[in-house]
């Protein structure tokens, strides 16, 4: 399933552009700002990936493993997509071509787009995918909280923007499941 971001540009062949979403997220401001990001010139607009920062082994694993310098990795859970140029690109094709052939094991599909558009990215603002790790601090400016790794707010207390989170989940019928 982490790779059907991947099949978006051949499934929905009548849309030239899409917004992907984790569903580990937060959105604070208005979401169309995110989409209407100037994305022509590139296969998609990301945010640079700041778990990278946090290790010297994943910086070392985004440069030897996948070739790609670690202040270039971006996170693959917020993907603002130009899908024409994704096809003009024949980056599914070319998916197709490498992963019988190649195993990545820290962030699979995360990895695959990172080589695949490499280069081909335009970074937007952090804003947009602020994760609440080690010193990461939020405020006032962060457009979207993104829960990735072990910062989860249904399975830990005193994450930072897990108050925004329960404020939402609050509000379904799904409340009862992350309760418990």
């Amino acid at each position: 399933a982490i790779y059907y971001r991947l099949f978006i540009p051949e499934l929905f062949p009548q849309y030239s552009k899409v917004l992907y979403l984790d569903a580990d997220i937060v959105i604070l401001d208005d979401i169309s700002k995110l989409y209407e990001e100037d994305v022509d010139n590139y296969c998609l607009g990301v945010v640079r990936d700041d778990v990278i920062s946090l290790c010297d082994e994943f910086k070392d694993y985004t440069i030897k493993a996948l070739g790609v310098a670690n202040e270039k990795y971006f996170n693959s859970g917020i993907l603002v997509m130009n899908l024409d140029k994704m096809r003009e690109h024949h980056i599914l094709n070319k998916f197709l071509y490498m992963i019988p052939n190649f195993q990545f094991v820290v962030a699979p599909d995360q990895d695959f787009l990172n080589i695949l558009c490499k280069d081909k990215v335009k970074y937007l603002n952090t804003n947009w995918n602020f994760a609440p790790l080690n010193n990461a601090q939020f405020n006032d400016d962060v457009k979207l909280i993104h829960f990735k790794l072990t910062a989860k707010p249904w399975h830990y207390d005193n994450i930072q923007g897990g108050d925004k989170f329960w404020l939402y989940a609050n509000k379904t019928d799904f409340k009862y499941y992350l309760q418990n």
